[in-house]
């Protein structure tokens, strides 16, 4: 919907899963063991059953709470999917408040120590769950925060074989080159299948596209080629966005285009793709340094021969009729999100 509220960014973010699993199945478990123990206490009606349930409302209120957080100051984009979660969490916590406003607090603690205590097992469970918990958090907060820590470095020092997004990067040994439109391509000088992607780099699913089939022509360095063309979704250049979104977009475009101008496109690529998301945006300033461009002639390029050559790929784009990224284009055929695997199929080993 914006910058702002993107399920998008959230579900590509590092604190989108626990263990390869995604949060949303983590979720649908702690649900259903609420769902349990709700059934079981309108059956007993014990004060032991509104204590547990009380214990796991505000536990799904606390770990809301921790999410609200990383939603907002790390990952800094909103998935109204997930924030409907978070108030489900929020009104389980405040029916517990009012249950037990009835019932007494100090009851429910009493008699669910009470049933702990003749029920060594369900101790251990509850016990068990509390600490999976708190292991849970940490492990959300903690590594991904190291590894923001770790990745603060320029992108232009990263090895060849660095990761970005989950899928390993090309090798250098791939043969680059300009097309006969002078648009940059990896791979084949004669290729079988040619794949045009038009792309984002503030979008994270273009990011994970684009090196999913890098590592395609990788494997196929003289049939397939890759066609890199762009399409910020960005209204300071775009005309089909009419509202602001990918706010940098535009500007990393023209970025990318003078990098290539200047003979480092594939250079400057990898570290918009790696960086297009940060918080603090990519300055010229900085991406000529990253890139071991001359700022000066950064400069000019942006201003004098990016422009149009950045509309003539938005030109295209609406012609298409592009509605989001990425969208590859294949013997004319657009295709929004992903090929289809029989086109892709046939080249995987």
């Amino acid at each position: 919907m914006s910058s702002g509220i993107d399920c998008d960014a959230v579900a590509q973010s590092s604190y989108s899963s626990l263990f390869g699993i995604p949060l949303s199945l983590w979720g649908a478990a702690a649900y259903a063991v609420i769902a349990v123990v709700c059934i079981r206490g309108l059956r007993a009606r014990t004060g032991a059953a509104l204590g547990l349930f009380s214990l796991l409302a505000a536990s799904a209120a606390a770990t809301s709470l921790v999410l609200i957080g990383i939603s907002a100051f790390a990952v800094r984009s909103l998935c109204i999917l997930c924030a409907g979660t978070w108030l489900v969490d929020l009104a389980l916590f405040v029916l517990a408040a009012a249950l037990n406003r009835e019932h007494g607090w100090s009851r429910s603690v009493r008699d669910l120590s009470r049933l702990l205590r003749g029920h060594p097992g369900k101790a251990f469970v509850v016990c068990a769950l509390l600490a999976g918990g708190l292991l849970t958090a940490t492990w959300m907060v903690l590594p991904p925060a190291i590894a923001r820590v770790d990745s603060a470095g320029p992108a232009a020092s990263a090895p060849a074989s660095q990761s970005h997004g989950g899928a390993p990067v090309a090798s250098a040994a791939v043969p680059t080159g300009v097309d006969d439109f002078g648009h940059h391509y990896m791979g084949a000088k004669e290729p079988k299948l040619t794949i045009t992607e038009f792309s984002d780099y503030q979008c994270p699913f273009c990011a994970r596209a684009h090196m999913q089939l890098r590592e395609l022509v990788a494997h196929n360095p003289q049939s397939v080629r890759l066609v890199h063309r762009h399409f910020p979704l960005d209204n300071e250049c775009n005309p089909a966005i009419l509202q602001p979104f990918h706010s940098h977009a535009c500007h990393y475009a023209r970025l990318a285009i003078c990098a290539g101008i200047m003979g480092h496109f594939w250079k400057a690529n990898d570290y918009l793709f790696e960086h297009g998301r940060d918080v603090t945006p990519i300055t010229s300033e900085a991406f000529a340094k990253a890139i071991g461009l001359s700022l000066s002639d950064l400069d000019q390029c942006l201003s004098e021969r990016a422009p149009a050559l950045l509309k003539s790929d938005l030109d295209v784009g609406n012609q298409l009729g592009i509605e989001g990224t990425p969208t590859f284009v294949v013997d004319g055929k657009t295709y929004t999100g992903a090929l289809p695997h029989q086109i892709t199929d046939p080249y995987r080993r």
